[in-house]
């Protein structure tokens, strides 16, 4: 079995054995992950499970904006310059959401998007 094969099978397996309480547990609102964030922009190094969570999210965020930009018409496709940090879309992402606090409740990811998009929209 190739490494990204045997890896891609753990992942899978581990998503279908996860326990359901655990499961019910996991939030995927701004409202959770905001903190999290904050960590980032505020360089509390002291919380790196904190740091460690919202970069993970962001760097996925990255990868897809990337694959997204090739996509037509996408409402949250982002055109973010290829020197941007993820720590720098990150304040982008915590900035945000400040000024929309009435969302916090939706899916990160999904907002996170939408403030790279507005932050960094593509031409058309």
């Amino acid at each position: 079995m190739r490494p990204v094969a045997g890896l891609t099978a753990f992942f899978v397996f581990a998503a279908l054995t996860t326990d359901a309480a655990l499961a019910e547990k996991m939030d995927s609102s701004a409202g959770y992950f905001l903190p999290h964030c904050r960590a980032v922009v505020d360089h509390e190094y002291d919380k790196l499970f904190d740091i460690g969570i919202c970069s993970g999210v962001m760097v996925a965020i990255h990868d897809a904006s990337m694959l997204l930009s090739a996509a037509a018409n996408s409402q949250v496709r982002a055109c973010m310059p290829d020197s941007l940090t993820v720590e720098e879309s990150i304040a982008v992402v915590v900035h945000w959401l400040d000024r929309h606090p009435q969302r916090w409740h939706e899916n990160f990811t999904n907002l996170a998007m939408s403030a790279l998009h507005d932050a960094w929209p593509c031409d058309e």
